[in-house]
């Protein structure tokens, strides 16, 4: 297998993650009724990605495998409601892999790289959006060391 590399992202990686992005989100949106995709998601999502590339609270990393990208992960700084310790705490809002290649242990070495980044910033607990309806993303998280913490409830006024 060709090795993979992972690195920080750049405005020129934007269209590919934007790809894998969208495809990644129709297949949420078939499993869970409560989500639907804009016609221009794909446009809005890149347009606040390159906002996120600027952002010190921010990292984007990208893996590629013979120079096409097959995966990504996006890392925040969040701030932890006032009164609780730790104040600041690593969140993975997105990660998302290429459903067209074998990732090979790409969803493993993005997050290697988020976990570096994390480390130099202070952070000892991180948190990730993971679909309720998708067994394979929970699983992966798991496999980690991640154990439920909240539940995040969709009201339909």
């Amino acid at each position: 297998m060709q090795s993979m590399n992972v690195q920080l992202a750049t405005s020129d990686d934007l269209p590919a993650l934007a790809d894998i992005w969208y495809e990644n989100k129709v297949l949420n949106q078939q499993s869970d009724s409560g989500l639907k995709l804009l016609p221009d998601a794909k446009n809005c999502w890149s347009e606040d990605a390159h906002g996120w590339l600027e952002n010190p609270r921010c990292r984007i990393w990208v893996a590629t495998r013979e120079s096409a990208v097959i995966g990504y992960i996006i890392g925040w700084l969040q701030d932890m409601p006032s009164g609780f310790e730790p104040s600041t705490v690593g969140c993975i809002t997105e990660m998302a892999l290429d459903l067209h290649t074998s990732s090979g242990g790409a969803g493993r070495d993005l997050l290697d790289a988020a976990r570096e980044w994390f480390a130099t910033q202070h952070i000892e607990n991180v948190i990730t959006h993971v679909p309720h309806r998708q067994a394979v993303q929970q699983a992966f998280w798991r496999g980690q060391g991640a154990r439920d913490w909240v539940d995040l409830m969709w009201l339909k006024l």
